[in-house]
């Protein structure tokens, strides 16, 4: 029989893991999306170089949270839980996960960087040179004891694996997604097994203790990197980031990579009409997204069409075509402050719920992705916004629509024109 006190304590640790993951995700893109594209923002050449390598290296981290995100909701369903997308709004203090660092909104500056390695701090001992450098930014000397390591949480959650056993396991067999589910093959021409590492994301399905314990090492090798690990691992990639910061930083004191980005993105804290418009087609846009991944994840008898319309929506187009573009646009539109301009603040504006009733579910998500398409229209048609930004919303306008369409045909729910 199952010990019920510690299986009780395990879903509330994946839940938490999962919020945790998914948190970070969005302070990690917002970090990268605010960062300067132009030599007229005020940085050169060189600099854009050295800032274009750091935001593919920061993507490249959030794509592996988003896998992580997976990973967990894959734990979840092996043992008879339900995915969990939902978490707070940001920003959140330290006390909330007990990590000893805040998680909130911030645009790239050094202080970002050393709040995300501390994140991402190993609970193993750290190299001499890397201690080095964090204690020149924090101005003293780092202690690791200080810090509830992210490891830690998945130390506990491994431990009650094992404790509960095999028996733990009683989700459907199949259930769980794995990469090619995500990212679709043949990728190019070349086709690969479904637990390859594309485009840095190795999402593995769960279907015993042994899978599950290798999840749980694969999230924390990748996070804050195993003893002896290359610079691979998220905390090593932070600091190398950091490094290069403040060396430029050295050479030209004026240096500054990312945009005036509020640390308020909150639409309601936005006192320009048209950019708080863009925030919540943002925000809504978000939701949806939110929607298509928990029917995705949670599937119950869609047939492989209907799961390919799923993952059609939601993978590359939603997350590619509307969510960066529309928050790279923010990043361009003012406040209304006189001082900054806005963001993406990955706000919920729904409860993220998984929608127990196929059609009903698949009704819902297509009202959703018709309103984002009229909202886009609508925005697209206002002559108050800067060309620049026009032009995108008018190619998001076309992006959702077609997203929309797809859908539709795909479950339904709509029909050709």
């Amino acid at each position: 029989m199952i010990d019920n006190t510690h299986r009780r304590r395990l879903v509330a640790l994946l839940t938490e893991a999962a919020e945790l993951e998914h948190a970070l995700m969005c302070q990690y893109l917002y970090a990268a999306l605010s960062m300067k594209r132009r030599i007229e923002e005020g940085v050169s050449w060189q600099q854009l170089e050295l800032m274009r390598r750091w935001e593919a290296s920061i993507m490249l981290i959030c794509r592996q949270e988003m896998e992580h995100l997976g990973l967990v909701c894959n734990l979840l369903t092996a043992i008879g839980e339900a995915p969990w997308l939902t978490r707070p709004n940001l920003p959140l203090a330290p006390r909330h996960y007990d990590l000893e660092v805040e998680s909130k909104l911030e645009r790239l500056t050094e202080e970002t960087l050393v709040r995300f390695a501390l994140f991402e701090i190993p609970d193993a001992e750290i190299e001499q040179p890397d201690r080095e450098l964090l204690a020149q930014a924090l101005g003293q000397e780092i202690d690791p004891q200080r810090y509830q390591t992210i490891g830690r949480l998945y130390d506990e959650i491994a431990q009650l694996f094992e404790q509960l056993g095999e028996s733990l396991f009683i989700g459907p067999p199949g259930a769980e997604l794995a990469t090619t589910d995500v990212i679709p093959v043949p990728l190019r021409g070349i086709s690969l097994p479904n637990t390859a590492r594309i485009y840095d994301v190795e999402l593995v399905p769960v279907t015993g203790l042994a899978s599950a314990l290798a999840v749980v090492e694969q999230i924390v090798a990748e996070g804050e990197g195993a003893p002896g690990s290359s610079g691979e691992s998220h905390f090593k990639r932070v600091l190398a980031i950091l490094r290069e910061f403040r060396d430029e930083r050295e050479r030209d004191p004026a240096f500054d990579p990312a945009r005036p980005v509020t640390a308020h993105p909150d639409p309601h804290a936005i006192s320009d009409r048209r950019t708080r418009r863009v925030s919540q087609l943002f925000d809504d846009a978000y939701a949806t997204l939110l929607l298509l991944l928990m029917r995705f994840f949670a599937h119950s008898d869609e047939r492989t069409a209907e799961l390919t319309g799923l993952q059609r929506a939601a993978f590359f187009p939603m997350m590619t075509t509307v969510i960066r573009p529309l928050a790279e646009v923010l990043t361009l539109l003012p406040t209304g402050d006189g001082a900054s301009t806005a963001g993406p603040a990955f706000r919920f504006t729904r409860n993220i719920t998984l929608i127990p009733h196929r059609e009903a579910a698949w009704q819902v998500i297509q009202d959703e992705l018709d309103a984002l398409t009229a909202t886009a229209e609508d925005l697209s048609g206002d002559s108050g916004y800067p060309l620049q930004v026009r032009d995108r919303l008018r190619l998001m306008h076309e992006n959702l629509a077609r997203i929309g369409l797809d859908f539709g045909l795909a479950m339904g729910t709509a029909v050709a024109p």
